[in-house]
């Protein structure tokens, strides 16, 4: 009896051991890509699995996505370059995704039926990972003895996806952290900006202005009518540049305060067609070709007001800096690269010299050239919306070339939910 009793609390402490370890190994991770990477690696090597994978859900297409996998049959790689789907209710993982309940399988000859195609196992333990009472994702393992999963497995890897996920909802926790900060980093820079050029810009038209109504005093006093007709017109003026200059400011004030609750799933398309019907005759009188693909990607949660903005500043300037010798064609292309969704506006007009105009590309009231209409607005207003947002922005460009905008979005169902 005492035998026993002391076989199941040294069953218990190896197993205490075993899970303390995998809680120091993921609370080191950073991301949940380290995270998952993490779980699967350790399986391998403390529990002597043949193999563990990890699904985590898709909550869009419906689907369990591969986004860890290693051992016997799957060499140690971080990168999955065509990973499996698997639909729910499909196979042991989606029925685990569906109902939020582990499944032991010891004899899959007994289970014909829920074996997909290509696969080949005697036993399967698969687990969910669950945030918030709702299924994030799976841990799996197969493996080709019958009845090799024990119930001390099952407790292990329900305990490790415990763990995973508190750590995930600290990273997620953090990440939100990270985009509002960053959200309020912009803003502030932008109300810094704001304000130095009010001090800065406004501080002359605003002396002239002071300096025309004492010469139409002075006038008055001298009865110089027909003087302060010409005065008044000047001031008129000064004023309407200055109204100009505030609307501007406010412009790029409003840019960075969308609330992230406006965010909404975006047809980039649908979008895309709006956007167009809106500039319609700048694109007919430039004669522009504008070529989209969205075969990657068409959809992103996103603020509609950000990405039909973007849209607007980077076709609007693809317009203005056209070359004249040659017809305008535009492509917008969208693609998923890691956690982004890249959308890519490139053209082939007059170009930028990047050496000497990079660092005042993306600045407040900055114009490159003084040839083409403009008051400095656009490009960054596009800075402002896209790293608001936790993404970035990048600009290829050669002189009498064309340029290339790249512009990195989060997918805000993702990485923040409001």
């Amino acid at each position: 009896m005492e035998a026993a009793v002391r076989k199941i609390e040294k069953r218990k402490r190896d197993q205490l051991r075993l899970i303390k370890k995998f809680a120091l190994s993921i609370a080191k991770k950073n991301t949940i890509e380290e995270v998952v990477w993490d779980v699967v690696e350790n399986v391998i090597s403390k529990l002597e699995f043949e193999d563990c994978t990890i699904y985590l859900l898709d909550e869009k297409s419906k689907t369990l996505i591969q986004k860890a996998a290693y051992g016997s049959k799957r060499p140690k790689s971080v990168l999955i370059k065509s990973p499996i789907r698997i639909p729910l209710e499909k196979g042991i993982v989606g029925q685990v995704a569906i109902s939020g309940k582990p499944i032991v399988v010891n004899d899959f000859s007994e289970y014909k039926d829920k074996i997909l195609k290509g696969e080949e196992k005697v036993s399967e333990i698969a687990v969910p990972i669950i945030l918030n009472n709702k299924v994030f994702g799976v841990i799996d393992s197969e493996n080709k003895q019958k009845s090799f999963f024990t119930s001390d497995h099952l407790y292990i890897l329900e305990t490790i996806a415990s763990i995973m996920a508190s750590k995930i909802i600290l990273l997620k926790a953090y990440n939100t952290l990270k985009i509002r900060s960053r959200k309020l980093s912009v803003i502030n820079s932008q109300y810094r900006q704001s304000a130095f050029v009010i001090s800065h810009d406004f501080k002359s038209p605003l002396a002239n202005i002071q300096g025309l109504i004492e010469i139409y005093k002075s006038n008055v006093e001298l009865n110089k009518t027909s003087e302060n007709d010409k005065i008044i017109e000047l001031i008129e003026s000064s004023v309407d540049k200055l109204v100009v200059r505030l609307d501007d400011i406010n412009k790029v004030i409003k840019a960075s305060a969308v609330p992230h609750k406006s965010a909404r799933n975006i047809n980039l398309s649908d979008s895309l067609a709006k956007v167009k019907m809106d500039i319609g005759l700048q694109i007919r009188n430039s004669n522009a070709k504008i070529l989209e693909d969205f075969s990657e990607v068409n959809t992103i949660k996103y603020p509609r007001s950000y990405i039909e903005s973007i849209l607007l500043n980077l076709l609007t300037n693809a317009i203005k800096y056209r070359s004249e010798d040659r017809k305008l064609v535009i492509r917008v292309k969208s693609q998923q690269v890691d956690d982004y969704m890249l959308l890519t506006v490139k053209d082939n007009g007059i170009g930028i010299d990047l050496k000497k105009h990079g660092k005042q590309l993306f600045q407040l009231f900055q114009r490159i050239n003084h040839k083409v209409e403009g008051r400095g607005l656009g490009l960054n207003i596009v800075k402002t919306q896209v790293e608001s947002l936790g993404g970035k922005i990048e600009v290829e460009s050669e002189v009498n070339q064309g340029t290339t905008f790249k512009i990195y979005l989060k997918d805000l169902v993702v990485n923040e939910k409001s």
